[in-house]
């Protein structure tokens, strides 16, 4: 459905398509602004010594899995709604 909606430039895309759209830019967007607070605080506690270099691998994945709970978040309610309307195979 989705592939067909980006596809095909004459047929109108449909109230699901560009809800996904809608949503997938919103966690980008709220992904970005957590990422860029968590980069702060790690930037900010190096600064006053709060974090040794051994920390600094866990610090940085930490940050990329907070950055994506809210694309995660999206992803799951999406997948209950479209199986809930019959989108999804069983």
């Amino acid at each position: 459905m989705f592939l067909y909606d980006t596809l095909d430039p004459s047929h109108p895309m449909s109230a699901e398509t560009m809800r996904a759209f809608t949503e997938k830019a919103a966690a980008i967007m709220e992904g970005s602004v957590v990422a860029a607070q968590a980069w702060q605080r790690l930037w900010i506690d190096m600064t006053f010594g709060r974090v040794n270099p051994k920390q600094l691998p866990d610090k940085i994945m930490s940050i990329a899995s907070v950055s994506a709970t809210p694309a995660r978040r999206r992803v799951r309610a999406n997948a209950k709604r479209l199986a809930a309307k019959g989108f999804l195979g069983k």
